[in-house]
């Protein structure tokens, strides 16, 4: 295994020698035309050496020790031949470490490498020539996805060398080794091209150790009797196999059309995109370290590195896959990345419920691994509301996970999201530097008269947070921290006009699960000042007083709903928890006291006050059956709430918030240069300082996503979370700490900050109640 005391000590290039000997492999030094095999050839070497050329045909090397490629950027040829011990993982290392080096790699017989491994080729960019042979685990449909996924990725740069071999034919007991590339199937230009690179590198008995050799030992004749004819290769030679050639008839097809083996058709040839599908399903750990490299980095305009075919490709080789109402819609698309294959699909021919795909109230079917327009492929379901579902779903053309939004099946809904997609465009115009701290939309489109939008796939939301902290509070400086990325988000949408309406925690999400940046999201109740204003918006925990007496509203109710989710934050529970629109207000009377006049008078103002201006829950108590019983105007006071702060400048910050006239409440550029958020102990809050994470079960737990939590918002002392008690991940308490500060527990993590181990989630009773525990994503 990889040791990295013996590494300081000794040098990377000299750890990777000594590891190669004692793995049983070979290795070739700069300057030098003679192997190293043993320990007395390795202490001979004088030093400084760089390993210029590894052989580790027959040797035991595995995944764990291929670390020690890391640092040694001098290898040029790799042979990987006879390995029992090399897997996909082991691909995957092997291209991380060598990926800026590596000229030549050849892969021979090792049984556990299959399509997906082979993928990982693809980020080593300086490969000029590659050798795959004899890969029993690498099925025909995946042979043609991973050399067309090499062909396009290194253009004419690399000389790939794959055939397709074991061609087995069901009849006899034979396995036949047929050396072919790939490309006289795939392309014609291949074949006409005299500067095309053939390569045929076999033996006649797959069992024998790799030689020179060139041959291709053909098929049986069963093989081409399918199509009548055998298949057109160039630049052949025969070995001493002639009994089996001599049977063919080795005559060129001029015709344009190569038809692929009818051994093939049968698999899921042509969706390029299994092997990756597969990737995921093996190793998912590995797979999104797979994807994380090759998503485009902000603000880099990348292509989509991705693989389609035609609608034609696809009814001939996915029929299978296909229900009959999938065969005739999926000619209206241009480019198909993914069919499906595995999905339980419940499409029909009958009309009712469009075709199947919905159910009685207008919300689409989700079923696991089936499509979104032949493109997306569904995870999991995140979450489900009045106006329809979040899934999360793998976009097969960018090979990237994303939120996807599909909109119930019905009129209102669809006007709706019309207006979601305008404001959602407008911020991306605005804002094509990605600081505003609002959710990105990617793309949106219509699907079996679904209303569809695609997100970034973002992490928990601030909701969640307090859920795992047991609704114990999070520490005053963390929340400082969010509301700076609030107010940002805040001060963009008031700069062009925007009103968020439906501000929340669970509307507030973190980008990363182990940072402490957050985004704005759903802004499906969000309008444009001077357009249509709608009457009932805002969560009631949230709700502005002139929301409620039915005033005319602007960007300050949003600042009132950021005022309630800072003390929520800070306390764990809701500032005004109402149980209906009349104790709310009463709540919102008994701390802050009577709203001015020209509130009062607003067109719902009277439902709440009597003809003098006095709140009519003072008069009838009872007014509600829900309501419990309130105190007087301005009875209770804020500094009640917040007895456990002893920050004035936090206090009065959040008193300029909740102010009850919208024209003296404060502004987001105002709270910008308060006090509270320019303090020393803030400095730089827009710094996302990246967490230390020690979980001691290296396997991701179930991830969470920027979707709204339609949960109980119940929350007290006494239930402490319980409701959701098989979601609650259990907090160690203060004693139950690592040696370098950091709380411990399965599948968890901890905030780190500053370098000094301060936690970023206490409870409002101090530092010895718990600590804010996030899944480890």
């Amino acid at each position: 295994r990889y040791n990295k005391n013996r590494v300081k000590q000794l040098g990377c290039q000299r750890c990777c020698a000594e590891w190669l000997i004692r793995c049983a492999a070979i290795f070739r030094v700069s300057g030098s035309s003679e192997f190293v095999s043993s320990k007395r050839q390795l202490l001979q070497l004088l030093e400084p050496f760089e390993i210029e050329e590894v052989d580790c045909s027959d040797s035991c090397i595995s995944t764990p020790g291929l670390d020690h490629f890391q640092g040694v950027n001098t290898i040029k040829t790799l042979r990987l031949s006879y390995c029992s011990w090399i897997n996909d993982d082991s691909l995957y290392k092997v291209a991380f470490h060598l990926k800026d080096c590596l000229k030549a790699i050849e892969i021979v017989d090792c049984g556990s490498i299959s399509g997906a491994g082979l993928l990982y080729l693809q980020n080593m960019t300086k490969l000029r020539e590659i050798v795959i042979r004899d890969l029993p685990t690498v099925m025909p449909g995946e042979r043609i996805i991973v050399i067309d996924s090499l062909k396009t990725k290194f253009d004419k740069t690399c000389k790939i060398t794959y055939p397709l071999e074991r061609w087995l034919n069901s009849n006899e007991n034979a396995i036949f080794n047929t050396e072919l590339y790939v490309d006289t199937l795939l392309s014609k230009n291949h074949r006409e091209n005299s500067n095309s690179q053939l390569a045929f590198d076999g033996s006649c008995n797959p069992t024998k150790a790799h030689g020179t050799a060139k041959a291709c030992l053909f098929p049986p004749l069963t093989f081409c009797n399918g199509h009548g004819e055998a298949l057109s290769m160039k630049n052949l030679s025969l070995t001493d196999a002639s009994e089996t050639a001599d049977d063919l008839s080795l005559s060129a097809v001029a015709s344009d059309a190569v038809e692929l083996p009818h051994c093939l058709n049968s698999c899921p040839v042509g969706m390029a995109n299994i092997s990756i599908r597969k990737m995921y399903e093996q190793n998912p750990k590995m797979y999104e370290q797979y994807i994380r490299k090759q998503e485009p980095r902000p603000g880099e305009d990348r292509p989509p590195s991705a693989h389609f075919i035609t609608p034609q490709q696809a009814l001939k080789f996915c029929q299978n896959s296909l229900v009959p109402y999938e065969e005739r819609e999926i000619v209206k698309y241009k480019k198909i990345y993914y069919v499906g294959e595995d999905a339980q699909k419940c499409s029909t021919l009958d009309s009712l419920n469009n075709y199947g795909n919905d159910d009685a109230n207008g919300f689409y079917r989700i079923v696991k691994a089936d499509h979104i327009a032949y493109r997306y492929e569904v995870i999991r379901l995140l979450g489900r509301g009045s106006f329809g579902q979040v899934i999360k779903a793998f976009d097969h053309r960018k090979r990237t996970f994303v939120a996807l939004k599909i909109i119930r099946n019905q009129q209102p809904f669809h006007r709706q999201v019309c207006s979601e997609v305008n404001i959602l465009s407008l911020l991306c115009r605005m804002d094509e530097e990605n600081k505003s701290n609002t959710v990105r939309m990617i793309d949106h489109f219509t699907f079996r008269n679904h209303k569809c939008i695609t997100f970034e796939l973002l992490s928990i939301s601030l909701y969640d947070v307090l859920r795992l902290s047991k609704y114990r509070g999070i520490n005053l400086k963390v929340v400082r921290r969010f509301a700076f990325d609030i107010l940002q988000c805040l001060d963009f949408l008031k700069r062009y006009g925007i009103i968020h309406c439906d501000l929340k925690p669970e509307n507030i999400v973190l980008r990363q699960s182990d940072r402490t940046g957050v985004r704005v999201i759903d802004f499906g109740s969000s309008c444009v000042k001077g357009s249509r204003l709608y009457s009932y918006i805002q969560s009631r925990f949230y709700r502005a007083p002139e929301v409620i007496l039915g005033c005319i509203y602007s960007t300050p109710i949003d600042m009132w709903s950021f005022g309630c989710i800072l003390v929520e934050l800070f306390t764990g529970n809701p500032l005004f928890p109402g149980v209906d629109e009349t104790d709310q207000m009463a709540l919102i009377i008994e701390m802050l006291g009577v709203p001015p006049p020209k509130l009062i008078n607003g067109r719902r103002g009277s439902i709440f006050f009597d003809p003098d201006g006095l709140p009519k829950y003072c008069r009838n108590m009872n007014s509600s059956h829900k309501s419990k019983e309130r105190g007087p105007p301005g009875s209770r006071s804020l500094r009640d709430v917040l007895k456990r702060c002893d920050n004035g400048d936090f206090i009065d910050f959040v008193s300029k918030c909740l102010a009850l006239d919208p024209e003296e409440r404060m502004t987001p550029k105002a709270a910008l240069k308060h006090s509270w958020i320019r303090t020393k102990q803030s400095s730089s809050p827009s710094q996302q300082r990246k967490a230390t994470v020690e979980p001691s079960d290296p396997k991701p737990s179930t991830d969470q996503s920027n979707v709204t939590k339609f949960t109980d918002r119940r929350r007290n002392n006494n239930n402490n979370g319980q409701e959701n008690a098989d979601i609650l991940l259990p907090i160690p308490s203060g004693q139950q700490r690592c040696a370098n500060g950091i709380a411990k527990n399965n599948n968890l993590i901890t905030f780190r900050e500053n370098g000094i181990g301060n936690v970023l989630a206490e409870s409002a009773a101090g530092p010895a109640s718990g600590r804010l525990k996030l899944p480890f994503l």
